[in-house]
C-alpha cells in the first residue's frame, strides 16, 4: 500500500510502525519526565542527554535510526520529525547546560524546548492517522484503493461534477484468463502477476486518476473531468501497457496477461451502482468480443 512517493509498505509492515511508533512515543514521554525530575528535583540524568548526537541514543531516536527502514525515514513526515527531535535534544541540551552552571532558565529557552516536544507530539500523531487511512483505503496486494475507499471517492466526484457541470469517466478492467494463471502457476504467482499490473495501471494513469481493486482481478478506474474521447486515450495506453510487461517468476519463467475494459461516461443523475453497471457491461462485450481489447458505451 502506498504512503507517499512511492513508496509502498505491506499491511503487515505498516501495523508494525503503527505498533514501535506508539511505543517510541510513549518512550519519549518518559524520557521527558525524566528530564523534568532532573531539572526539577535533582533527579538522575537521562543518559548521553548532554552528547551532540543525544537524539540518536534515547529510546524515541535508537528507533527512529535504527529500526524505520531508511525508503519510509525518506518520507517528508518522518523527516520533519528527525529535524524537531533533533531540534528538541538541542534545546534540551542548552536547559541541562544552564542548569549545571546554577544559572537562572531564561523563559525563551524554556518555551523553545516546550514547543518543540508540542511540535513533535503533533507530527507523530499526524504520521499515525495516515498510516491508519492507509490500512483503511488501499489493498495489501496491489496498492489500489480498497472497493470502501473507492465508493466515498466516487461520491464526492459525483458531487464535483454536478456543480462544475464537468464530465468524467468511469472504467470497469479485468485480467484476461487470470483463472488459468493462477491454475497454471499457483497462486502465488497470480498474486505477483496482480501486483505488477496494479503497478503498471497507476505508472500509466495520470496523477489525478484513481485506481481501484474491486475484487479478485477485476479494477476499477476513475477519470475524472474526462471526456469519452481522452477517456479511450487514456485507458488504451493502461491497455498496451499491461500487454507489454513481463512478469517473472521465482522459476525464472516469464508470465504475461493482457486486460479488457469497459469504459462509460459518468451520468450525474444516476447512482453509482447504475454507472458502476454500465462500465461493467462494456467490459463484458470487450470480453465477448474476444479480450484485450476496450468497449465504450
Amino acid at each position: 500500500m502506498p504512503i507517499g512517493n512511492n513508496v509502498f509498505i505491506s499491511e503487515k509492515e505498516t501495523e508494525a510502525i503503527l505498533s514501535q511508533l506508539h511505543r517510541a512515543g510513549k518512550n519519549h514521554i518518559l524520557w521527558l519526565a525524566s528530564l523534568h525530575e532532573h531539572l526539577l528535583c535533582d533527579g538522575p540524568l537521562p543518559q548521553d542527554v548532554c552528547e551532540s548526537d543525544a537524539h540518536h541514543h534515547c529510546n524515541f531516536g535508537s528507533w527512529y535510526y535504527d529500526e524505520v527502514p531508511d525508503s519510509i525515514r525518506a518520507e517528508d513526515d518522518f523527516q520533519e520529525v528527525g529535524k524537531v527531535h533533533k531540534a528538541m535534544h538541542i534545546a534540551a541540551r542548552q536547559l541541562v547546560h544552564s542548569w549545571q552552571r546554577d544559572e537562572t532558565i531564561e523563559l525563551s529557552e524554556y518555551k523553545a524546548f516546550i514547543k518543540q516536544q508540542h511540535e513533535l507530539t503533533a507530527l507523530i500523531s499526524q504520521i499515525r492517522d495516515r498510516l491508519n487511512v492507509v490500512l483503511m483505503s488501499y489493498d495489501n496486494l496491489t496498492g489500489a484503493l480498497r472497493r470502501e475507499a473507492f465508493m466515498l471517492l466516487f461520491e464526492k466526484e459525483l458531487s464535483q461534477s454536478k456543480r462544475s457541470d464537468s464530465e468524467f469517466c468511469i472504467v470497469m478492467l479485468d485480467l484476461d484468463f487470470f483463472k488459468k494463471i493462477n491454475d497454471t502457476y499457483g497462486h502465488l504467482v497470480g498474486d505477483k502477476v496482480l501486483q505488477q499490473t496494479a503497478l503498471t495501471i497507476s505508472q500509466s494513469l495520470r496523477s489525478y486518476d484513481s485506481l481501484c481493486r474491486y475484487g479478485g482481478e477485476e479494477f476499477v478506474i476513475l477519470l475524472p473531468k474526462t471526456k469519452v474521447g481522452e477517456a479511450v486515450a487514456v485507458i488504451e495506453r493502461v491497455r498496451k501497457a499491461v500487454e507489454s510487461q513481463v512478469v517473472i517468476t521465482d522459476d525464472n519463467l516469464e508470465v504475461k496477461v493482457t486486460l479488457s475494459a469497459g469504459i462509460a461516461p459518468v451520468e450525474p443523475e444516476s447512482n453509482i451502482s447504475t454507472n458502476i453497471d454500465h462500465a461493467d457491461s462494456e467490459l463484458y462485450k470487450a470480453k465477448s468480443q474476444g479480450r484485450n481489447r476496450i468497449c465504450v458505451r
